[in-house]
């Protein structure tokens, strides 16, 4: 699996190498139209000095520069999401149990307010008796249906 990951790494950095190639010989390329980068619009003052003369290729090394590092950081959310290696999967998880279902009726009508002989009320010794009997059943599926007059 760690093969697999620098892998996908290393087909992104390539990716990444030839977007960023791509992206400066773009920018180079504007010097072939007619009337050159004044006329498209690049901002690029035509040198006054011959230390600015001199100089000129840093502006381009600038822009290529700038380019790269924008295409990384751009492709940097893709980089991580397959390295990451998302996977999808439509298995259905079985979990096998052997158990019963079960299905318990408790009377919550107001006769179930009735104090027995312990002085506890009718309700309260059937829910006692219901989480008792609940703990001792691992694997069964058990139901709870409440009425009181009518269910």
């Amino acid at each position: 699996m760690k093969s697999t990951l620098i892998g996908r790494a290393a087909a992104l950095r390539h990716v990444g190498v030839g977007l960023a190639g791509w992206a400066a010989s773009a920018a180079w390329a504007v010097n072939d139209l007619p009337g050159g980068p004044a006329v498209n619009q690049l901002g690029f003052a035509p040198p006054v000095t011959r230390i600015a003369e001199e100089q000129h290729w840093l502006l381009w090394m600038l822009l290529i520069i700038c380019t790269v590092i924008f295409v990384r950081i751009s492709l940097n959310p893709l980089y991580l999401v397959a390295a990451a290696g998302p996977r999808v999967g439509d298995a259905n998880a079985v979990i096998p149990a052997d158990g019963i279902d079960i299905a318990l009726a408790i009377d919550t009508s107001s006769s179930m307010d009735a104090l027995l002989a312990s002085s506890r009320t009718r309700i309260a010794v059937t829910r006692d008796v219901v989480r008792e009997f609940i703990r001792g059943r691992e694997n069964d599926r058990i139901g709870v249906v409440a009425f009181a007059s009518t269910s």
